[in-house]
């Protein structure tokens, strides 16, 4: 059967990572290509990595992204430690939740690892990268044509047996606008009753915040574990869920990144006790904005040396119709005389998935 129009080929061809690397004079390193580079010091949120232009999807086993076509000038300063990095990007970055608004003018269109299709919008970022006693500091800023200037700060430390991080995004208003629903409406009422609904952009400073702590201590001859907590601020989120199904149909809808409040703990062993193939992940994640969580424990088994099997199961629980426990009824509506029939999403409750990754 012929694929649905607009659907991805099955199976696709991407290619992930295609680059050159020389110096000058061992004092300045160049990277030219396609590349994968990640700024950001946290666990599951990651809002100063603005080299990357899609979200991370902690809930994934693979992370699918694939790099970012750039020249990387790279500056280091081993007496102290530190690393200067300038780059210019000739893909598009993407903006809040993947789209790219047109500096014409135009309509938002969606954002990716599409090159850029004039010199104006070649993207320019610099960062350094400073230890500072026990701390690692990352100061970093990315401009390009068509989204707004990007600042952030990261930093990681030891306190004790503790290691701590945290991350602060700086931007003035956002690429895409907003949306604010009357207090007191329903989907009813802007689907059926026509209730307007705002569309916005706010304005000044709008931060993001990761922070997070973890620990890792053994309990067993040679095995070790990890136990850590995460907690991030959206300052654009949204603290209700009644808007989901409207935010999903203008497109606008970022998952793990649409609440106000979230946070997460997480617990990881690798290869426990005899099983010297296996890794296991517990993990919470929370919108606690809308009170609806998820749990979910991956597995990994390496079966042979280009083998791996994955697992999971996780369970779905909280506020029915928030974020993570997503179900939602939308009642028929007319539309310019056309009679559009009503839909429901059934709100999950548990889950499970496998698969077999091979390494060619």
């Amino acid at each position: 059967s012929q694929p649905a129009e607009g659907a991805p080929s099955n199976p696709r061809v991407l290619l992930d990572q295609a680059w050159l690397r020389f110096d000058l004079a061992r004092t300045v390193f160049f990277t030219v290509g396609k590349q994968h580079v990640k700024w950001g010091t946290g666990q599951i949120w990651n809002p100063t990595d603005f080299l990357s232009p899609q979200r991370r999807n902690p809930l994934a086993f693979v992370d699918l992204r694939t790099g970012v076509s750039m020249v990387k000038l790279h500056v280091p300063w081993e007496a102290r430690g530190w690393n200067f990095y300038g780059i210019a990007v000739t893909d598009d970055l993407g903006t809040d939740a993947g789209a790219v608004v047109d500096p014409t003018g135009g309509p938002a269109r969606p954002g990716g690892n599409d090159p850029v299709n004039r010199l104006s919008r070649i993207g320019g970022a610099l960062r350094a990268e400073l230890v500072l006693g026990p701390a690692e500091v990352g100061i970093s800023g990315v401009a390009q044509r068509g989204r707004k200037p990007r600042f952030g700060l990261d930093l990681s430390s030891a306190l004790g047996p503790i290691d701590v991080y945290g991350e602060l995004a700086l931007k003035k208003g956002t690429d895409q606008p907003l949306y604010r629903l009357p207090e007191g409406t329903t989907l009813e009422d802007i689907f059926q009753n026509g209730i307007q609904v705002e569309a916005y952009i706010p304005g000044g400073l709008t931060p993001q915040v990761t922070g997070g702590a973890n620990y890792s201590f053994a309990y067993g001859q040679n095995d070790l574990a990890v136990v850590g907590v995460e907690y991030f601020y959206n300052s654009t989120g949204y603290t209700s869920s009644v808007g989901y199904p409207y935010l999903i149909a203008q497109g606008a809808f970022q998952p793990l990144y649409v609440g106000r409040h979230y946070g997460a703990a997480y617990l990881f062993l690798n290869q426990p006790f005899d099983w010297d193939h296996t890794a296991f992940n517990f993990f919470t994640l929370g919108n606690l904005s809308d009170s609806s969580y998820t749990s979910r424990l991956n597995v990994t088994y390496r079966a042979l040396t280009y083998l791996t099997v994955e697992a999971y199961g996780a369970v779905h629980y909280g506020h029915k119709g928030g974020e993570l426990r997503l179900g939602f009824s939308v009642p028929d509506v007319t539309i310019n005389g056309q009679d559009i029939p009503g839909f429901t999403v059934a709100a999950p409750t548990f889950e499970l998935g496998a698969g077999l990754r091979l390494s060619l």
